[in-house]
């Protein structure tokens, strides 16, 4: 039976839904824990503008997932590093995250903020993201998956 062309975005829930089942029976993440991944999105955004994706890649799960609009969809770090070394994207010199929100249970936290961008190429862009993090004491916080789309006036918000 051939494969279905969504089964590697299947997949990738697959990964960053497993913790949820016992997510369900933690308590929420205390506010040490939601500020802890505040700092961790706050941390890969820095190392993000000096475009040293070595450093960057250390908070991506191997296998995460991201989505953002205007661009072919993203499994894996192998994937994002060719993004990153191809240079398909303008150098950013400029991030503002606003309008936070963290929320979750054992391993799992969601992240939600508003990030206007501003890049090399004379471009500014307001998006909304939606980032999905996994915990653990050896490693502290790892992006599974980013996703964001933008803000258009009047219409709200869009994939």
């Amino acid at each position: 039976m051939p494969q279905s062309s969504i089964s590697a975005p299947v997949a990738a829930l697959a990964v960053v839904c497993s913790p949820l089942v016992s997510a369900a029976r933690e308590p929420g993440l205390s506010e040490a824990h939601c500020e802890a991944v505040k700092q961790t999105i706050l941390n890969w955004t820095q190392v993000l503008l000096k475009n040293d994706f070595d450093t960057w890649r250390g908070y991506w799960c191997e296998e995460a997932l991201q989505m953002a609009p205007h661009l072919k969809r993203l499994i894996g770090l192998t994937a994002m590093e060719r993004l990153f070394k191809n240079k398909a994207h303008c150098d950013h010199r400029l991030f503002e995250l606003t309008d936070w929100a963290v929320t979750g249970r054992g391993e799992l936290a969601i992240a939600t903020n508003q990030l206007t961008w501003a890049d090399v190429c004379g471009e500014t862009q307001t998006v909304k993201q939606v980032i999905v993090l996994r915990g653990t004491q050896e490693d502290g916080w790892k992006v599974v998956a980013l996703s964001f789309g933008e803000v258009k006036a009047g219409s709200g918000f869009t994939f």
